[in-house]
Order: structure tokens, then C-alpha cells, then sequence
């Protein structure tokens, strides 16, 4: 607030392109997890390396959990994608949470679609039911196609956001890491 002030509301509104700044929590595997301030259009790569500190063990980044629990699981590739809403890289909650080499994609993937499925208050069936029912397609041979369709219907059918955003990780998780599904 006193910089918004003593600089003004224009200054202020010019960060970011014109989008403003957001707050993003680092943790995973990064060397100094917290609270961050940027301006909307700033990079991966520079919040978990410049800010960040890139890996405390000094290996490659493998993903990026993006959005928090119903996010996106995103390449190294995209590390230089600017943060914008509804770009290619989506903030979303501003949760970024780094797996190095040594983290395994689909027990990420698990990890948040089992978290969503416990919060699911249950009021609807294609939450409560169909986030169930993704997570066990999960454990066995996986079939990218039946995985998409279950979560399209849940995406599609869910009365509320967390059901409706349930699925990504998921999705994002298979398009970027079919190999550590199963797939080709």
C-alpha cells in the first residue's frame, strides 16, 4: 500500500503489461520456499530460480505443479512462458510447487486428485462419485482415453469449481507425462 501512494494508482495499474502483480507461494523441491510478490507476465524460471533458488539438490527440475491442487502440471519446457491468466502457463492460485528429478509425475498427479476427492462435499455425483472413480483408474493400466472422457463428465458436471477443476492435473499430468503413466 505505501508504495501504491507514494507512487500512485497508474504506476500501480501499469504492472504487469496493465495485469497487475500476484502472490505466489514456492515450495517443492526449491531452496527458498515462501511468499512472493511479481508482476504478471514473469517466468517459471524466474520464480524458482532467481527467486527461489532453483533446487536445493542441484538436480534438473522434472515438473511444476501450477495452481495448487486443481492446477496444471506443467513441462521444464514451458519454464519461460510468461504467467498470465488464460495463457498458455496459467497462474491459476499462484501455488507453484517444484518437483525435481528425483519426484515421480503420476504420484504428484495422485497426491492432488486424491486431496480434491476428500474435499468434495459430496452434494453432487460427478464430483463426489467421478473423482473417486478417476483416482482408481489411476492405480492400475491406464487408459488415456477413458481417463478423459470420466474427467470431461466430471469437468462438464460438477455444480462447482473445485469438481469442475478436479480433473486438470490429471489431464495436464497425461498430456506432459504419458511415459510416467503407462502411455506412449
Amino acid at each position: 500500500m505505501p508504495a501504491i501512494v507514494g507512487r500512485g494508482g497508474a504506476w500501480f495499474a501499469g504492472l504487469g503489461g496493465g495485469r497487475g502483480t500476484k502472490l505466489f507461494g514456492l515450495s517443492g523441491h526449491v531452496r527458498r520456499p515462501g511468499l512472493v510478490e511479481m508482476e504478471l507476465g514473469c517466468t517459471l524460471r524466474t520464480l524458482l530460480e532467481t527467486l527461489g533458488g532453483g533446487t536445493p539438490s542441484g538436480r534438473p527440475l522434472r515438473a511444476v505443479v501450477l495452481g495448487g491442487p486443481s492446477g496444471s502440471v506443467v513441462h521444464p519446457r514451458q519454464l519461460d512462458e510468461p504467467l498470465v491468466p488464460r495463457g498458455p502457463v496459467n497462474p491459476g492460485t499462484g501455488g507453484v510447487a517444484a518437483l525435481d528429478a528425483t519426484a515421480s509425475v503420476a504420484d504428484a498427479v495422485r497426491t492432488l486428485l486424491a486431496f480434491n476427492t476428500r474435499e468434495s462435499c459430496g452434494k453432487c455425483t460427478p464430483c463426489r462419485e467421478g473423482t473417486a472413480r478417476l483416482l482408481a483408474r489411476l492405480d492400475g493400466p491406464v487408459d488415456g482415453a477413458e481417463i478423459a472422457s470420466l474427467a470431461e463428465v466430471i469437468q462438464a458436471a460438477s455444480l462447482c469449481g473445485l469438481g469442475q477443476a478436479a480433473p486438470a492435473s490429471v489431464l495436464s499430468g497425461l498430456a506432459e507425462f504419458p511415459g510416467e503413466f503407462g502411455l506412449s
